[in-house]
């Protein structure tokens, strides 16, 4: 499963309750993880058709 097609099945309260809260070690492992993602790559996903409603969600989103 891609990205993307997490982030459509669960939304970020979800993801926050599955990572053990908001302070958590996991929560952490995953804010760090997801910031080296680089914001070029995260624009053009945005601007793909399938995920244009996702383009205000990322860099410090969700």
């Amino acid at each position: 499963m891609g990205a993307g097609e997490w982030h459509e099945r669960v939304d970020h309260d979800c993801l926050t309750l599955l990572l053990g809260g908001k302070d958590s070690p996991q929560a952490r492992r995953w804010a760090a993880l997801t910031a080296k993602i680089p914001e070029t790559e995260l624009t053009a996903i945005a601007q793909e058709e399938g995920y244009k409603h996702l383009a205000d969600h990322h860099r410090g989103r969700c």
